[in-house]
């Protein structure tokens, strides 16, 4: 029997919507330096792990070589790279940022340290400031925190913690990217991070 205007224009229901709003989300895969960003990337409920070498450069060749991998198997819609300047030098960090870019991955760097995402859920921080400070003014805001302590369980923590708040870090972050390292030779002597573009990222899907 045939279907009736009435029937055929009648609109999916929520359940067949939602189905297919499942279909179109986007893969991410990031890579970290660190099993506290894994821990809080994972937290977004996408996949985050960790990948080795001794320096950014080494980080990044090892990125690439497991998305070449990926990408013959089961190919991802995003990879990034989450790494932080620490004490490389100027040139080997603009280099890392180069290569990931140049092969396919983004990269959500810090300068100095991936903490400084952290502290910007709380307060604007425009200036230089050296990763060994960090501990003393997140624990303003929260407590608990110790630099000392590496992990997993610590990255669900700080995302639990700040989940909330992320539109303020998110609105810090990217004005002081604005004003102070659209060049990446700016980036150098400023405390910046592009962390909130992958967070910009995660949180539209």
């Amino acid at each position: 029997m045939l279907m009736s205007y009435k029937d055929r224009s009648k609109p999916k229901s929520s359940k067949a919507r939602k189905k297919s709003t499942l279909f179109l989300k986007e893969s991410f895969l990031i890579f970290c330096e660190g099993e506290t960003e894994v821990g809080y990337f994972n937290s977004f409920r996408k996949k985050a792990k960790l990948v080795k070498g001794g320096n950014a450069i080494q980080r990044v060749e090892n990125a690439i070589s497991e998305k070449n991998k990926k990408q013959n198997i089961n190919p991802i819609d995003h990879y990034w790279i989450v790494f932080d300047k620490d004490d490389a030098t100027d040139q080997e960090f603009i280099n890392a940022i180069h290569l990931a870019e140049k092969n396919g991955i983004n990269v959500a760097w810090s300068n100095q340290a991936f903490e400084l995402w952290i502290i910007l859920h709380f307060t604007w921080l425009g200036h230089f400031c050296h990763r060994d400070e960090y501990e003393t003014r997140i624990k303003q805001y929260l407590k608990w925190y110790s630099k000392n302590e590496k992990g997993d369980r610590q990255g669900k923590r700080l995302y639990n913690e700040t989940s909330q708040k992320v539109a303020i870090a998110i609105a810090n972050a990217s004005k002081i990217f604005e004003v102070t390292s659209q060049t990446i030779p700016h980036l150098i002597t400023h405390s910046s991070t592009t962390v909130y573009k992958l967070v910009e990222s995660l949180i539209k899907l």
